[in-house]
């Protein structure tokens, strides 16, 4: 998530209804054995696996695996500013051409 979250940093994680999650909220999950934040992108809508979809501001036109629910671990209370926003979509859109 650099820029937006400094790797070695601390920041405090919320406990989140997973029904409430919106799209852009920063999640931390846990991945590969370690803690991972991404975007928030939205439920895992196809085929018969039940999870979340997030994307990475640093390669957003990746697709990861969907999260199931008890692998996410809350949310970091970080109000995202409109510029990451739109660098985000930027990247998400032009970087599949």
């Amino acid at each position: 998530m650099e820029p937006l979250l400094n790797v070695g940093s601390k920041y405090t994680v919320v406990p989140v209804n997973l029904n409430q999650l919106k799209q852009f909220d920063i999640i931390l999950f846990w991945q590969n054995d370690r803690p991972n934040a991404h975007f928030y992108w939205g439920k895992h809508l196809a085929g018969n696996i039940k999870g979340h979809m997030s994307r990475s501001l640093k390669y957003p036109s990746d697709v990861d695996l969907p999260i199931k629910d008890e692998y996410i671990l809350g949310i970091i209370p970080i109000k995202l500013k409109l510029r990451h926003k739109i660098i985000f979509l930027w990247r998400y859109y032009f970087s599949k051409v």
